[in-house]
């Protein structure tokens, strides 16, 4: 519990949603936390990030 920001709350919750053989289905972090939408959003044009709303 030393990941500062997350409280077992909050890990108690990602593992309800994806069950406790969850993070098998992901076969790297980046698409972890893509599929937690918590990856940075990369796409820039003309020097300025896109918003995808």
């Amino acid at each position: 519990m030393d990941i500062e920001g997350v409280s077992p709350a909050t890990v108690l919750t990602i593992i309800s949603e994806i069950g406790p053989k969850g993070f098998d289905k992901f076969p790297t972090a980046k698409h972890f936390t893509s599929w937690m939408i918590i990856a940075p959003n990369n796409k820039i044009s003309g020097g300025k990030i896109l918003i995808p709303f």
